[in-house]
């Protein structure tokens, strides 16, 4: 049996079809609240009830982490053998669930051992398929995955539309609370394969709608970017998080620092896009310093 974790934070008036399309493809669907305003937080507690789906109320944003760690938990203590996450402002198509479950008895076959599985993912701003992370003999390369393949091991996998096993979740722990937000599927993915050797697959079989951000082309330079339109309180997680994330895989994981600073070039290019990038780009420094000198309280990982 397999349950859908849903976290939500303000979410738009599009949330009730969101709600039916996940209840459809899963059986038993727990929506957990970050907090949300009072007012989305009646509109939420509408569409829950008219998507026939469990609302769990946090009453503060805790952060992405603990709110999955509080979905994960509910569902495996129900009896869950797997679980969905997925973000509020994500869609999986028709076919989702089934999709995912195919795939990853497949591959649990195969290999013999249980893996993190992720959809293919289709974001709704830039209107193409995302290209994902992989490990080559090198470092990495960024691919993307067509119907009926199987790409992997991949580095990571976002974590709207992946698939928890209870395997898994019992043998690493679950979303690691202190880095709050960002690089919370990251460090899950790298933690499950550093700790039991777990790999991280994505299936093209299972398609995700998924918006990262506010997303609008601008010219930066002569270069055409997309940045997100994050807030300055999720640029200082970002930036922080990688530090934090470079410092503790940096000798453990080639294919991840190689990957990272990659990524590091092209969100200074994005900070220019940004409204004030010189504000956000003195941030993103400091966050960076504290990410790496930083000594945080032992993770946890309920």
């Amino acid at each position: 049996m397999s349950a859908a974790v849903v976290i939500t934070y303000n979410p738009d008036r599009e949330i009730v079809g969101r709600l039916m399309a996940i209840r459809r493809e899963c059986g038993k669907v727990y929506v957990i609240d970050n907090g949300s305003e009072p007012a989305s937080l009646k509109a939420l507690r509408q569409a829950a009830k008219k998507a026939r789906v469990q609302l769990v109320e946090l009453g503060e944003n805790t952060g992405i982490a603990h709110a999955q760690n509080v979905g994960l938990e509910r569902a495996f203590t129900a009896g869950a053998e797997g679980v969905l996450l997925f973000d509020h402002d994500s869609v999986p198509t028709a076919g989702y669930a089934q999709a995912m479950r195919s795939a990853y008895t497949g591959l649990r076959a195969r290999l013999g051992s249980p893996v993190i599985l992720g959809g293919r993912v289709f974001d709704v701003n830039k209107r193409e398929f995302a290209r994902h992370p992989v490990y080559t003999r090198f470092g990495f390369s960024r691919r993307t995955v067509g119907p009926g393949k199987i790409l992997g091991p991949a580095l990571m996998v976002i974590a709207s539309g992946s698939y928890v096993s209870r395997e898994i979740y019992e043998r690493v722990g679950g979303m690691r609370e202190d880095f709050f937000i960002d690089y919370v599927d990251w460090e899950f993915c790298l933690r499950a394969k550093e700790q039991g050797g777990f790999q991280t697959y994505i299936t093209g079989d299972a398609v995700l709608e998924h918006a990262r951000g506010v997303r609008t082309g601008r010219r930066v330079f002569r270069f055409v970017v997309y940045p997100p339109g994050y807030s300055v309180f999720r640029y200082g997680f970002i930036f922080r998080n990688r530090a934090r994330m470079l410092r503790e895989y940096c000798f453990k994981n080639r294919a991840f620092v190689f990957f990272e600073f990659a990524s590091l070039a092209r969100d200074v290019l994005l900070l220019f896009a940004e409204p004030r990038p010189w504000r956000l780009l003195v941030i993103a420094g400091r966050a960076w310093f504290r990410g790496l000198f930083w000594r945080a309280a032992k993770p946890v990982v309920k």
